[in-house]
């Protein structure tokens, strides 16, 4: 009986000898990234070991495995489609080299729980919906947008595929340097913003501190060059300072 059991399990190991590995989508979206994208070594050498294992199960007419290729397939075209894109946005006529070019990290591509996605090579847009390119469903959740040289321009949060507000929004002059930061609260209405000059230096910084139920901003607190202290400001219902105390 022993005997029995150890040849079916050789038989077993036999059969499963060389065949290709199984990943989900986003596995392979993961692996596909590290290997098109940032160019890990690593991940390139998986890829091709994949590729191999899979292109003999495809000689044998193995539909299953020719399902498995295609998906690799589909996913490089929408990374390289999507890194021609990220690659050429840019502020003004700024054109980045490759030495300027900065791919977000895996990490902020995948994401996790409720933490914010990269929307260049998470999402897509169709027929005016955002979807989650990992599940092809509506994307719901906080999505970060970059230039090509990392820098953000805009984190929004979408609702059921439809962008419901921003959290973040910076802005740059002419050159691609950033001269603004604005920040918003849960009810779209801004928070607090940072002003810099073109030399990066930090020039004004305000937080909103209450408003009245119309909107209008009751307390502020501001900040001049960067200094330690700032001015907490009341104003009335018209936009008029009343008061004002450094702090």
């Amino acid at each position: 009986m022993k005997k029995i059991i150890v040849t079916f399990s050789m038989l077993m190991l036999f059969l499963s000898c060389g065949k290709y590995k199984e990943l989900n989508k986003e596995e392979k979206y993961s692996l596909l990234y590290k290997a098109e994208i940032l160019q890990k070594k690593d991940a390139r050498k998986e890829v091709n070991k994949i590729y191999k294992s899979l292109d003999k199960y495809i000689a044998k007419n193995d539909d299953k495995a020719l399902k498995e290729k295609e998906q690799y397939e589909d996913i490089v075209y929408f990374l390289k489609n999507v890194s021609r894109n990220y690659r050429t946005n840019t502020i003004g006529w700024n054109i980045f080299d490759d030495k300027s070019i900065k791919y977000p990290s895996l990490e902020e591509v995948i994401g996790k729980g409720e933490e914010p996605v990269n929307a260049q090579f998470r999402l897509y847009l169709d027929n005016r919906i955002i979807y989650d390119y990992l599940t092809d469903k509506p994307f719901t959740g906080t999505a970060i947008y970059r230039l090509g040289n990392g820098n953000i321009t805009e984190v929004v949060s979408i609702k059921d595929g439809k962008t419901d507000g921003y959290i973040q929004k910076n802005r740059y002059n002419g050159e691609g340097t950033l001269i603004r930061e604005e920040y918003f609260d849960e009810n779209k209405k801004m928070k607090g913003y940072k002003k810099y000059t073109s030399q990066k230096a930090l020039v004004e910084e305000l937080y909103v501190l209450e408003r009245y139920p119309n909107g209008e901003i009751k307390r502020d607190y501001i900040k001049i060059n960067g200094s330690e202290k700032g001015k907490l400001r009341l104003y009335n219902s018209k936009k008029v300072i009343i008061s004002q105390e450094e702090k």
